[in-house]
């Protein structure tokens, strides 16, 4: 279950780039895609804005290309689909941010005849790299054959890519290493720490601070846990500060004492069977980090010009969670005038700017949002906003005059003032100081007067 990205590892990655780059050009890697036999399990969209997963097979385990589908289909797909029993939160109510393939390679190689990670990243680069933007889409690319457990997994987190090499087609193991691409997820077992080289890094799941306010996941610790907190049957079941975590024995600590598919407290029957709320957290965190959820904005946000009086539709199509958790809000000037809703009729007037922003901000319960810890648990909030530039001002500069009707000389009452008013935005309102009267303004004594229209 060995990521492959500590800062060691980087070095031997790069180094098996190079000595295995020639390998790759001989065997043309054009020609290596032109053969594989590929299945799209899932797809909710378009690959520059979704997580795609990608699980190939390696040496000869299985029997044809139906019995490694068939794996696939009746094991790590159940656990995207909602309702059923074997579904896995976040993967199942996230699943219309995820696109599954199968690539099926007829006499595929093995450790010992011709396979290695720099073919399967140079196929995984091929149909994925460039992205289109420069913030959105994913792609982790897996190589397993059909008996064991375990393999090993890791990212390069700038070109927003992963990779493992896995032994069994179970889903819990390839929920546990694809959480070590995209999420950033580390081992939560401990053995020699050889791989850490005894290092403890702060991540969504591993720390080295024992002070609560520096950990993490300090908003799921329930107060009055002690830290470190001890493997007792008071706490067992509760989030804490475990130590044992990222291999090591001592000095790093985890949330959970047991039961999380990153590794605490092991493997099987009983351990490691879903994934701790701490590790949901991240992950649904991080899909807001490479998903748009904003789709198809219309018009096209940045800037825009009305000239006079005018009504825009705005328009967006919103990625969601099932059930949906998200709350969307339109924002004009800093008001709220829309919720809950994907389109709106926005009427422009007399103001010279206006910033429209529509905003995707989800509420699930299993993210807790702490700004102490937003590079490791982001806020999942989108925005999309439009500048939009009144180009007749002009028009709507207000205007009035006045017809004066003097008072009699006899002291009565009887002056009337009357406004004839223009431009600006009807309806007009005149005001006595804040007042607001009728006009014409009448039963007038001789006197100054001030209005407001």
């Amino acid at each position: 279950m060995k990521p492959f990205y500590t800062k060691s590892s980087l070095i031997i990655a790069g180094l098996l780039s190079v000595f295995t780059f020639s390998t790759i050009q001989s065997q043309n890697i054009d020609s290596l895609l032109a053969i594989q036999e590929v299945d799209t399990m899932l797809y909710s969209g378009s690959k520059d804005n979704r997580i795609n997963w990608v699980i190939q097979n390696r040496g000869n385990s299985f029997d044809d290309k139906n019995d490694f589908t068939n794996l696939y289909q009746n094991d790590l797909l159940k656990a995207f689909e909602l309702g059923h029993l074997a579904e896995q939160p976040p993967y199942a109510q996230y699943r219309n941010f995820f696109n599954l393939f199968t690539y099926w390679w007829p006499d595929a190689p093995d450790d010992g005849n011709g396979w290695n990670f720099g073919i399967i990243k140079s196929m995984r680069d091929k149909i994925f790299l460039p992205w289109a933007t420069e913030d959105y889409g994913w792609a982790t690319w897996f190589s397993s054959t059909k008996h064991g457990g375990g393999g090993g997994a890791g990212l390069v987190r700038e070109q927003r890519v992963g990779d493992g090499k896995m032994y069994g087609m179970g889903w819990e193991t390839f929920l546990h290493e694809f959480g070590h691409t995209m999420p950033g997820l580390l081992d939560e077992y401990s053995a020699s720490g050889s791989w850490s080289n005894g290092q403890c890094w702060e991540t969504g799941n591993s720390t080295g601070e024992l002070e609560i306010n520096n950990i993490p996941w300090r908003l799921w610790i329930e107060e009055g846990t002690p830290i470190p907190t001890p493997y007792t049957e008071e706490y067992v079941d509760r989030f804490g500060a475990f130590e044992g975590a990222m291999t090591n024995y001592f000095g790093c600590h985890r949330p959970t004492a047991r039961g999380c598919i990153m590794g605490a407290g092991g493997f099987g029957e009983d351990y490691g069977q879903v994934l701790c709320d701490v590790c949901r957290q991240r992950i649904i965190c991080f899909l807001y980090q490479y998903v748009d959820v904003i789709e198809n904005p219309q018009p096209e946000p940045g800037p825009m010009e009305v000239t006079g009086e005018e009504t825009v539709t705005f328009s967006v199509a919103v990625i969601k969670p099932a059930p949906n958790t998200q709350k969307t809000r339109w924002i004009l000037n800093g008001k709220v005038i829309a919720t809950d809703v994907e389109s709106v009729d926005v009427t422009f007037g007399i103001c010279d700017t206006y910033e429209l922003i529509f905003e995707v901000h989800d509420t699930n319960t299993m993210v807790r949002y702490d700004a102490k810890f937003e590079d490791i648990y982001p806020k999942p909030l989108q925005r999309k906003s439009w500048t939009i530039n009144q180009t007749d001002v002009e028009d709507y500069a207000l205007e009035s005059t006045v017809e004066v009707l003097n008072a009699d000389c006899t002291g009565s009452a009887s002056g009337q003032i009357e406004f004839q008013i223009s431009g600006g935005q009807p309806p007009y309102q005149v005001f006595d100081n804040t007042s607001p009267i009728a006009n014409p303004v009448s039963e007038l004594a001789s006197g100054m007067y001030n209005f407001d229209i």
